[in-house]
């Protein structure tokens, strides 16, 4: 089973040339840092609009990283359906830019070893906290593949526990997807290098 796009064309460009352009560009706009062992990003998943300069700063470093496999563990809140704790079991989520392949193995040993969490689709189908990540995945690592988790009413330290053993792993990578707060004032958009609403204004 495939996961199609849900919110390409709203959030994001669905046109794969505009989005290729548009990440290209934002991802300019970031400097890399010197950073030794990463491990994991925490990354908005707002409309890129509104998100994707400062996503650019996070998914610019991995850049950086050695060019080899990765197994990315996605992790956001869902949003439009309830649960507790849903792994996707899809074959690949599409986006655009192609299919990114779920590694169905690692999710099936999380599923066997912890029976409350749920492989449950219906979540994943309209959710947009893990598929606005993927396309920038997509522009900067060349080869992995994703363990697709959506949080509900869990505990944090439960979702550290059986990530645990993956932590140290050198294949593995974290993207936590995450607002960090609704509630801040924004600032004065001249602040904001590159005027985001002109690089993903517009797209059908």
């Amino acid at each position: 089973m495939i996961r199609h796009a849900a919110v390409a064309g709203s959030f994001y460009p669905k046109n794969s040339r505009q989005l290729e352009n548009a990440l290209d560009r934002v991802l300019k706009t970031a400097e890399p840092k010197s950073l030794t062992n990463l491990k994991g990003l925490i990354v908005p998943h707002a409309g890129y609009v509104y998100s994707a300069l400062v996503a650019a700063q996070a998914y610019r470093q991995l850049l950086e990283l050695p060019r080899q496999p990765y197994n990315v563990f996605l992790i956001g809140p869902a949003h439009h359906v309830s649960t507790s704790v849903s792994i996707g079991m899809f074959e690949a989520f599409e986006t655009p830019l192609g299919r990114v392949e779920v590694n169905r193995e690692i999710c099936q040993k999380l599923l066997s070893q912890n029976t409350w969490l749920t492989s449950d689709p219906t979540p994943h189908l309209p959710e947009h906290s893990l598929e606005v990540q993927l396309p920038f995945l997509q522009k900067t690592l060349n080869n992995f593949r994703i363990i697709p988790i959506l949080v509900g009413d869990a505990r944090a330290g439960d979702i550290a526990a059986i990530l645990a053993p993956y932590f140290l792993q050198p294949d593995s990578l974290f993207v936590f997807s995450s607002d960090l707060s609704h509630y801040h004032p924004y600032r004065r958009p001249a602040t904001l290098t590159g005027q985001p609403w002109k690089l993903f204004g517009q797209w059908t």
